[in-house]
């Protein structure tokens, strides 16, 4: 079907990473627009984050954190 693939956008140490939702938020905020939109390029709903082994993958996604901080 030659879809695009998501691309690895960043390479972080492990002691490097955000701790807090704040961290993670705003470490999430430099990805959002999306780089493998199908129908249009736009706002990214998040980002997929693994273990180098894959052992561990997760998704951090806009929808949480803003809901989160909103006020």
């Amino acid at each position: 079907m030659e879809l695009a693939y998501a691309p690895l956008l960043t390479s972080v140490k492990g002691s490097a990473f955000p701790q807090s939702l704040e961290e993670t938020f705003a470490f999430l905020k430099q990805f959002e627009q999306t780089q493998v939109g199908i129908d249009a390029r736009g706002k990214s709903e998040g980002s997929i984050v693994r273990i180098s082994d894959r052992k561990q993958i997760r998704k951090i996604r806009f929808e949480d954190y803003e809901r989160t901080f909103r006020k």
